[in-house]
């Protein structure tokens, strides 16, 4: 099974975690709920990689909501909302979907798959008063911003709107973001390993 896991991260927040292994009409064939999606996809998107990543973040939903779709919308800043009034945030990287779901609170997530292309371009999302060791640390930076990026989405930050406190990388950890414009500081939790880096924040 592409689904690597589902979390409860409290009483109202889940996050789940899924492998892009199936292409789209295979997830289709394997989760018939998904049959409208398909056809949309398939009219939507003339790329097979964007059809199974847009089928692969709703057969995790499915498995998320207990069999069923649930309604997808998104507002004028593209941050995407569910219709019955609880909070999502929606990742998507090279072999990797993240999804994040709350009752009551705002919530953002990102995956990025491990590589060392972060070093190239640390210096567009790195701030000089920031403080990295090694790509993991780039890696978990990069990822936090998105993260706080999609949590404060309102506010359209930018990546030096945003600040890293020091953290040294451990394979699970916390690493406190301060929105600038709003001098709010969130913890980001995280995860690395070989494969990817997982982010995300409750606000």
């Amino acid at each position: 099974m592409p689904l690597l896991r589902i979390q409860h991260i409290d009483e109202d927040t889940q996050q789940g975690l899924w492998i892009i292994e199936e292409r789209a009409e295979e997830l289709a064939r394997l989760y018939p709920v998904l049959c409208e999606e398909y056809a949309d996809a398939c009219r939507r998107f003339k790329n097979d990689g964007k059809r199974t990543e847009r089928m692969s973040v709703r057969a995790l939903l499915v498995d998320m909501n207990n069999g069923t779709l649930p309604v997808i919308s998104y507002n004028d800043e593209g941050k995407p909302m569910l219709s019955d009034g609880r909070y999502i945030s929606i990742s998507h990287t090279k072999g990797f979907v993240a999804v994040i779901i709350s009752e009551q609170h705002p919530v953002g997530v990102d995956v990025e798959y491990y590589s060392d292309r972060v070093g190239k371009v640390a210096k567009r999302f790195v701030r000089e008063d920031e403080w990295t060791e090694d790509i993991d640390a780039l890696l978990v930076i990069w990822s936090a911003k998105e993260t706080v990026y999609k949590l404060f989405s309102e506010d359209n930050l930018w990546f030096d709107e945003m600040r890293t406190a020091p953290f040294h990388v451990q394979t699970e950890g916390f690493v406190e973001v301060e929105n600038l414009k709003k001098g709010i500081t969130v913890r980001v939790f995280y995860e690395i390993n070989e494969d990817y880096v997982l982010t995300y924040s409750i606000l």
